[in-house]
């Protein structure tokens, strides 16, 4: 609950803030997630790899689209299958294989 103060209406302000809890949605083992190259310009024959924290897993995409259940999971390092664009996106399953909420991504310049 957040309470304003306003008697007299003069002089410094006054805030009173009770029963306030932040949390975060974060998943601490996910500090270990990451991703090499980061993206941007590359070579041709350049290798996309992820370190992932022990028990979740990756499934990815090069189309920019959210990776979904029939998505590749991620074993090994990704080629690309050619010059261009890419734009990876990837997500990070728990060890039971739920998908958590969020979506990465990098955007490759594959020359």
């Amino acid at each position: 609950m957040a309470a304003y103060d306003q008697r007299g209406a003069t002089g410094p302000f006054e805030a009173h803030i009770d029963d306030l809890e932040i949390t975060t949605a974060v998943i601490p083992e996910l500090a270990g997630l990451a991703v090499s190259p980061r993206g941007g310009p590359c070579s041709a024959d350049a290798r996309v790899s992820f370190d992932v924290p022990a028990g979740f897993r990756v499934r990815y995409s090069l189309d920019g689209i959210k990776p979904g259940a029939d998505a590749p999971h991620y074993v090994e390092p990704i080629a690309f299958p050619g010059p261009g664009l890419w734009d990876l996106r990837y997500i990070v399953e728990k060890p039971d294989g739920a998908p958590l909420p969020w979506v990465f991504g990098e955007l490759y310049d594959v020359r």
